[in-house]
């Protein structure tokens, strides 16, 4: 398969040149255009009302994100209006769950808690998901591609952790996963190596604007190890 197949493999192969993970820079991208087509073109669609109601709306995150989305306040109203009715309908059977009324603690609560849970998934959540699949796919299926793998080398650090394990847990040979960790392993290392050379020059006193590639590599560790904000927790 062609890294350049369509256009999301070829800006894949581009977001290599990016100082983070590629596959966190394009869930990250993918996932504000869902938003904006969500509340611009989906917005009328009954299985896109039904959808959000099942997940009591947008999970913590995603809903907070909305204010950044196109389409305004009204088609946000719109949705929770809609939301809150059947959020309703549940309160009264929750309320009337132990014959009336709430009782305190043990299974009567959890029962009454239970009703108030979600039903669906929250729809962002699903759509970062596929499309976290679809970039992981396309790097475990193209490890040893001649496109891919110096766009890998020249990164900056290659893919963060988490999706490195994604990426191995596709690999069913072991050339593809010794063609993956021969591309992925000196990144690791010169982060490491960047580390301890940020440690020494603070230890010696060396200001910020003096030091080399070590004077990010604090916030790099983060960014490699645990993924870009945003892309992880959730519901997913």
């Amino acid at each position: 398969m062609s890294m350049r197949e369509s256009t999301r493999h070829y800006d894949l192969l581009q977001a290599f040149a990016e100082p983070r993970c590629p596959i966190c820079a394009m869930i990250l991208r993918d996932l504000q255009k869902d938003m904006d087509t969500l509340l611009l073109e989906r917005i009328n669609k009954v299985p896109t009302h039904l959808a959000f109601r099942a997940g009591r709306g947008l999970c913590n995150g995603h809903a907070h994100r909305l204010i950044q989305a196109k389409g305004g306040a009204l088609g946000i109203a719109v949705m929770y209006e809609s939301t809150m009715v059947e959020l309703m309908k549940d309160v009264s059977k929750a309320a009337n769950s132990s014959g009336g009324g709430f009782l305190r603690g043990g299974s009567a609560g959890t029962k009454a808690a239970d009703t108030l849970e979600p039903t669906g998934a929250c729809l962002m959540c699903e759509a970062m998901t596929k499309n976290e699949n679809f970039y992981v796919s396309i790097v475990a299926e193209n490890v040893r591609d001649s496109e891919l793998q110096p766009a890998f080398a020249d990164s900056t650090g290659g893919v963060c952790l988490p999706h490195g394990r994604l990426i191995l847990r596709q690999l069913s040979s072991k050339e593809d996963v010794n063609a993956f960790m021969a591309l992925q392993q000196p990144k690791w290392a010169e982060l490491q190596a960047h580390l301890q050379k940020y440690i020494e020059q603070n230890d010696n006193n060396v200001p910020q604007h003096k030091m080399g590639v070590e004077r990010d590599s604090w916030s790099r560790a983060i960014r490699y190890l645990s993924g870009d904000e945003g892309v992880f927790g959730y519901r997913r």
